[in-house]
Order: C-alpha cells, then structure tokens, then sequence
C-alpha cells in the first residue's frame, strides 16, 4: 500500500481524506481478523 498526498486545491470537500480514513481502518481490521485465525490453527 502506497499513500499519497491529495491537496487541497482539488479536495476542497475534504471526502479524499475522509475516504482513506475509512479505507486504512477496513484494511487494518481485515490485517487484525487474519491474524487471529492463523494464530488459532
């Protein structure tokens, strides 16, 4: 996963950061619920 930066000239909404937000939470939790089936088998 790469971040990148989006200025705010062409987010003037702010829903890029917004977005991201919401993407690396999904992806951390789905990193976390991995995790914890493999350390169960």
């Amino acid at each position: 996963m790469n971040p990148v930066e989006v200025g705010h000239n062409h987010d003037q909404a702010g829903s890029t950061a917004l977005m991201a937000a919401q993407f690396l939470m999904s992806f951390l939790g789905y990193i976390i619920r991995t995790e914890g089936k493999s350390a169960q088998r």
